[in-house]
């Protein structure tokens, strides 16, 4: 093959080169226009179930589970407590919400928690 024939071949693949890969590129990169990134499933579901506080029960049905196993670890760190000890290191508006056969409120739609009724408690499961 003549050096004339191998660099005009070589310029060929280069200009289709520069034309193809931006393209390329184009479809690879995820879209940030209308379409937010999604969301790790984890994140979003515990966004969930904290805006579920404003009702009674959204506490209840949503909330309440997580603060229960929350409670449930930090509470097995110290073996052998009794439900009262259990209470005393919750405190009595924590022990209300994650305490065994609680009942279920008699107004779904009465106000749940405040953010800060909610901050405290994470607070207080932080320092268990």
């Amino acid at each position: 093959m003549s050096l004339a024939l191998e660099l005009l071949t070589l310029a060929i693949g280069a200009v289709t080169m520069l034309f193809l890969l931006p393209r390329a590129l184009r479809q690879r990169r995820p879209s940030h226009g209308p379409h937010p990134p999604l969301r790790p499933a984890d994140l979003a579901r515990v966004e969930r179930t904290v805006t579920a506080r404003v009702t009674a029960s959204g506490v209840h049905v949503s909330l309440r589970p997580l603060l229960v196993e929350i409670a449930a670890a930090r509470l097995s760190r110290r073996r052998g407590l009794t439900p009262a000890e259990a209470r005393a290191l919750l405190g009595d508006d924590l022990w209300d919400l994650v305490r065994p056969n609680r009942p279920s409120p008699e107004d779904p739609r009465a106000p749940g928690l405040s953010l800060g009724e909610l901050e405290e408690i994470t607070r207080r499961l932080e320092q268990l």
